[in-house]
Formats: structure tokens, sequence, C-alpha cells
């Protein structure tokens, strides 16, 4: 059964790789719909990169395109 329940995902729920992992996995579930915009994307990855200067944004851009590739219909814009 799908969820009727949507919740707009903050950045700081995908700065941490591990807190991001277990909301997309929860997504996966069915138990809520996910939605989050470019906006949010700029900000997690922003921040990372300001603050985790091993990581580069090729990766984290592929890690944006594999979030939203797992999850249909979940970028909102407005």
């Amino acid at each position: 059964m799908i969820s009727t329940f949507t919740a707009f995902i903050d950045a700081n729920m995908f700065y941490g790789a591990r807190l991001r992992s277990r909301v997309l996995f929860i997504t996966q579930t069915k138990l809520f719909r996910a939605r989050w915009s470019g906006k949010i994307h700029d900000e997690w990855m922003g921040y990372l990169l300001l603050n985790r200067p091993d990581l580069k944004m090729e990766d984290l851009t592929k890690t944006r395109a594999a979030m939203n590739a797992a999850v249909p219909d979940c970028l909102v814009e407005g």
C-alpha cells in the first residue's frame, strides 16, 4: 500500500551519508512520499563542499542524480 502522507525533506536530512541513506531506504518502503527541491540539493551539497575538502563536486553530483532516480516524482519547484 502506498501512503498518502508526503514529507518535504530538508537539506539537514541529506547532509550526513547515514541519515541520507536511511531516509532513502524508508522512502523505498512507501511509508511516505518524499519530496525535495533542487535548492535543497544545492544547500546540502554546498555545505558538504565547504566542510569536507576530501569530497568532490562530481561525486556529489552523482549522488544527487542517484537520489533523484531512486525516488520517482521527488523533485518539486516553488
